[in-house]
Order: structure tokens, then sequence, then C-alpha cells
């Protein structure tokens, strides 16, 4: 069975879901010229997306400051090269 995808254009909710283990794909640009994305995650359709979303919206998760600040600057990294 071929696993879904989740795609958001938010950096930080990307790095976000990065930090907490979702597996990340290429992400999907949106112009000829590479200047805006879309980060690709894999959705294995358990609801661990839509969990981790409520607790990033809620301001309820649990993932550590370092790691997700790193993963800021790689995503940032990522889509402005």
């Amino acid at each position: 069975m071929k696993s879904k995808t989740y795609e958001t254009s938010d950096l930080y909710f990307a790095a976000y879901l990065k930090t907490a283990a979702v597996p990340m794909l290429p992400p999907r640009w949106l112009d000829e010229r590479r200047s805006r994305c879309k980060f690709v995650f894999e959705d294995d359709g358990t609801g661990v997306i839509q969990r981790l979303q409520l607790e990033y919206i809620n301001d309820d998760g649990r993932i550590q400051a370092r790691s997700y600040a790193d993963n800021i600057k790689a995503l940032k990294q990522l889509c402005h090269t």
C-alpha cells in the first residue's frame, strides 16, 4: 500500500513535524525559479500528523527546542538555495 503525503508551506510547522520525526520527502517547488516550495511529509494514515497539528496549534507540544531551531534553519536553507 502506497503511503499518502501531507504538504504544508508553513516553515515553522514543517520544522515541528521534522523535529517530531515525521519522515520528510523532497519539497515540491511552486515556481520555475525554485523560490517557493511546499514541504512534503509521509502520512502513514494513523492520525499522527493531525495530532501533532493540534499540539502545535494549542501550544501543547513536547519537542526539543534546539532541534526545532536547527530544523527551522535547515528548512530555510533548503528553500533558499
